[in-house]
């Protein structure tokens, strides 16, 4: 079975949101501690989305990573649904594959190319502990 299986089919809920399944999946696979940000304000939270796309240095551990570089567990950095703004990310569960969760859905395992995701990806990141 792979690794994925157990994430997948999980409900959206206020302490089940993307993030909080990429934070759930890296500490329970990878044993990589994220911050929590459930208790930051909206302003905190666009930092913490444009911390996602600066260059990883040790206040910021996410290196970009090429789409033909990707592996499993780096982050996919998306637009919010029905946004031109970054707000979502999901998992690698392989290189062609995504973990993500929305309000709309349970968590799913899709192709990149599904067309759930495949216009909102904006870039891949890895953190620097994988």
């Amino acid at each position: 079975m792979h690794w994925s299986s157990k994430y997948v089919g999980l409900e959206f809920s206020e302490t089940m949101r993307c993030y909080d399944l990429v934070r759930l999946v890296l500490k329970a696979e990878r044993q990589i501690d994220l911050p929590d940000y459930a208790d930051i304000s909206a302003e905190d939270a666009v930092r913490v989305s444009d911390a996602l796309g600066a260059p990883s240095t040790d206040a910021l551990p996410w290196a970009e990573v090429a789409l033909s570089d990707a592996r499993p567990f780096d982050v996919v950095v998306m637009l919010r649904r029905r946004s031109r703004e970054p707000g979502h990310v999901g998992i690698l569960t392989d290189p062609r594959h995504v973990l993500h969760i929305e309000k709309v859905t349970q968590s799913v395992v899709v192709p990149l190319s599904h067309f759930s995701v495949s216009s909102r990806i904006i870039g891949f990141r890895r953190h620097r502990c994988l």
